[in-house]
């Protein structure tokens, strides 16, 4: 048994050889590859890495406890997964390109801005002479939705859509009301269109029982899951796909303490019928309570009720308000912004377009960027893809926007870090 002991110490030196490889390539910023080999794969650290890792040891601790390694299995436990990270090529020595089919086999993308999607196949230009037909429909005219709008159209003609060319666009919204969208989703279901694009939860939320002729492709939501769209990414209902985008919520709390190092109680309001806000203040809530911060909550019904119910909550002991991307919230965003400035509290957001209408600082989704991502989507089924086949897809491109006409009126001062990382956006 003594070159099986030996076997196995080689291999717990081979695996701290490999672990510091990891460490040298990083020091030194040269590329990482995931080679075919076993040892290799140890270059990216995923959990199913790490599973993979915890059964080499216990192989080396069996053969060192006496057994012999030629009764071993030796089972197939490297994970076939592709991930390529464009962001990593900036700092290396050389330049460096994915070939095209590499990046066409990657199950994860990450581009230049660290924007995540399921891979890059090229998508195919539309055929010559054909016109395509799509309806948009969002909650209401606002700055994030037309921040949206321009990137998934500009997406859009770079992928040889153009509009008002072989691209014919019909846009409807609800004036800010849920009530309203029911009626016009079925009206263009019944119209000649060759796909629907939900904008925000309440619009995809009403999509899914008023839409039945139609493929639905979504953009401008948070949680498509929790909107009732499918159960995960992949299993989701047959005639509905898109990308959603939930806020850096846990982003915003650290931005929070670093302005408010004495912060005891937040307030926020939402409409409780959008699944989204639902779902990102139950998110919110967990992360206020570890740190130590009370969470005050008042709800709205419509937009007529936001401006009181801001007026409410900055009667309550709260240091500043933040205010995520509820549509209903954000339709009536001069009220928040008023009864905050009136209050003298900071108003903390995720939604960077509306900073300048009286924001303190924006911690959120650079929806340009981000709905850019939407584009390939409504691409990939105007050609004729099926919905059902394409996966969601969680596309983030965050934002840092800080208000220093607010801050100076409020006796705020940005600290150097946030300055620094916002003038990168």
């Amino acid at each position: 048994m003594r070159s099986a002991k030996t076997f196995a110490i080689i291999l717990v030196v081979h695996l701290a050889v490999i672990l510091l490889w990891q460490i040298l390539v990083d020091a030194f910023a040269v590329p990482k590859f995931i080679l075919p080999s076993p040892l290799a794969a140890l270059s990216t650290l995923t959990s199913a890495k790490y599973a993979w890792l915890s059964n080499l040891w216990v192989t080396a601790a069996e053969i060192l406890g006496g057994v012999d390694p030629a009764t071993i299995p030796i089972p197939d436990k490297i994970p076939q997964k592709l991930v390529v990270n464009k962001q990593a090529l900036k700092g290396l020595k050389d330049p460096w390109e994915f070939p095209e089919e590499v990046r066409a086999k990657a199950d994860v993308f990450i581009d230049e801005d660290g924007v995540h999607g399921t891979s890059q196949v090229a998508i195919r230009k539309p055929p010559e002479g054909r016109l395509f037909k799509i309806g948009v429909v969002y909650f209401g005219p606002d700055p994030s939705a037309d921040a949206c709008m321009a990137g998934l159209f500009g997406g859009l003609k770079n992928l040889g859509f153009v509009e008002d060319k072989n691209l014919q666009v019909r846009k409807a919204h609800a004036q800010g009301e849920i009530i309203n969208i029911p009626s016009i989703l079925q009206n263009f279901d019944n119209e000649d269109l060759d796909l629907i694009i939900p904008m925000s939860t309440p619009v995809l939320t009403a999509a899914i029982n008023a839409v039945k002729k139609k493929p639905v492709v979504f953009t401008y939501v948070y949680d498509p899951i929790a909107a009732g769209a499918g159960k995960t990414p992949t299993d989701h209902l047959p005639n509905i796909t898109g990308t959603g985008s939930f806020p850096p919520v846990d982003d915003t709390l650290v931005v929070i303490r670093e302005l408010l190092p004495k912060v005891q109680a937040v307030g926020t309001l939402y409409n409780s019928s959008e699944a989204n806000s639902r779902r990102v203040i139950e998110v919110g809530r967990e992360l206020f309570q570890k740190r130590g911060i009370k969470l005050e909550e008042v709800t709205v019904t419509n937009t007529s009720e936001v401006f009181q119910a801001a007026q409410v909550l900055t009667t309550r002991k709260i240091q500043a308000i933040w205010i995520t991307g509820d549509n209903t919230a954000l339709q009536a965003f001069e009220g928040i912004a008023k009864a905050a400035a009136d209050a003298r509290l900071p108003l903390v957001i995720n939604d960077p377009e509306f900073t300048e209408k009286g924001a303190l600082v924006a911690v959120g989704i650079g929806w340009q960027r981000t709905c850019q991502g939407a584009a390939k989507k409504v691409a990939q089924v105007l050609l004729g893809e099926k919905p059902q086949n394409l996966p969601f897809e969680n596309v983030v491109v965050k934002k840092l926007v800080l208000n220093f006409d607010v801050a100076r009126k409020l006796g705020i001062t940005f600290p150097e870090k946030l300055v620094k990382e916002a003038s990168v956006n």
